[in-house]
């Protein structure tokens, strides 16, 4: 099964200098220099001692072999004249962020010893997120994927357009795909409380537990699906406080 990863190119345009002050340098593209990261959601097992500025880079060190055959989709978001117009420049700062990533991943394949090179592809899709650029990108993401895929993916960069879009891209190929599995949905979210600017992985994919719940709604009642979720849980219960407020 071929392991596929997703990963957008930060498109921020601040380095980080100092974790205290916050202070920024707008010369510099943006580095998350996260020193560790803190794995609390779900405890999914990612243990993370080297520095990185993107969360895919552990989810991939901690679930691929050298034999692996393993393919990247990296998106990375240029001003709308280029889609037409190569010529047209990408911006400097989204540059350093792809060329961060590009090193990351080359460190990791040679820590790891990979016998076939990765194969790496970076699409490009237009800064305009109107609902039309959104359905072209869908359309053309969701033919990138094939069956018998393993795949995680990343969404701590990009527009809320994005990340909606790739959970609507996964969900698809979750119900139309042969042999496909969800590994692993994150997102990053640095502490600005910690001094050494240490972040958190939080585990996302519960999204696509609650997908399948609404699928099987069309053939259970609410008490057959609250017992399913019940299980789901680990008989936990979680009681909301409801406040009527008028």
């Amino acid at each position: 099964m071929k392991k596929m990863f997703i990963e957008t190119v930060c498109n921020q345009p601040f380095k980080i200098k100092d974790f205290k002050t916050r202070e920024r340098d707008p010369a510099l593209g943006t580095e998350m220099r996260i020193h560790t990261y803190r794995v609390e959601s779900l405890g999914f097992g990612i243990e993370v001692s080297e520095e990185t500025s993107y969360p895919i880079i552990p989810v991939m060190d901690a679930t691929i072999e050298k034999t692996d055959d393993v393919e990247i989709l990296l998106l990375m978001r240029v001003p709308s004249e280029r889609i037409d117009d190569a010529t047209v420049d990408v911006r400097p700062h989204v540059k350093y962020n792809l060329d961060k990533l590009k090193e990351e991943l080359k460190q990791l394949f040679e820590k790891k010893e990979m016998v076939a090179a990765p194969k790496i592809r970076l699409v490009e899709i237009p800064e305009d997120e109107s609902n039309t650029n959104m359905l072209l990108v869908f359309n053309e993401l969701r033919k990138l994927i094939p069956n018998n895929v393993s795949l995680s993916c990343d969404v701590t960069y990009g527009n809320k357009s994005l990340v909606i879009l790739l959970f609507n891209l996964i969900r698809y190929c979750n119900q139309r795909r042969n042999e496909f599995y969800v590994d692993r949905l994150v997102y990053g979210d640095s502490d600005w409380t910690r001094e050494d600017g240490a972040a958190t992985i939080y585990d996302q994919s519960f999204e696509f537990t609650i997908d399948e719940v609404i699928t099987a709604s069309l053939f259970q009642d609410d008490d057959s699906l609250d017992n399913a979720l019940y299980k789901m849980t680990e008989n936990k219960t979680l009681p909301l406080r409801e406040i009527i407020l008028s």
